[in-house]
């Protein structure tokens, strides 16, 4: 499976992973699945974790999937810290997804580690 999804109870995460190649239609399935978890649970905290991830899609995909979130229920008040991937040559394109939903006011960070992005969207735990 390119994209896994699931509900962290402890500490109250929703968590994707990306696995080799991911299409832009397996982005958009995999947000609406975090989506569905978040409402179910509760929760707006997700990591995604990207060390792993290969490719598949495009920097145009990555701005695509970011113009939809508002129709995927995703408001500004979400936190999303991304690991980075182990692949050189996808950095890029995860760091224009962190700055192009930086630009546009969604609170996304990029991180070496799973412990680190943990860290970090353990400080919005209320």
């Amino acid at each position: 499976m390119p994209a896994a999804v699931q509900y962290l109870d402890k500490p109250n995460i929703i968590e994707i992973v990306y696995d080799g190649v991911i299409s832009p239609q397996e982005l958009i399935d995999a947000a609406k699945d975090a989506i569905r978890e978040s409402k179910d649970h509760g929760s707006k905290l997700i990591l995604a974790d990207c060390t792993r991830l290969e490719g598949g899609h495009s920097i145009a995909d990555l701005l695509d999937l970011i113009l939809l979130f508002g129709e995927l229920g995703i408001d500004r008040s979400y936190r999303e810290a991304i690991v980075l991937p182990s692949l050189a040559h996808q950095l890029g394109n995860v760091e224009f997804f962190e700055t192009a939903c930086l630009n546009r006011g969604y609170n996304v960070r990029l991180f070496g580690t799973r412990e680190a992005g943990m860290g970090w969207l353990g400080e919005f735990l209320g």
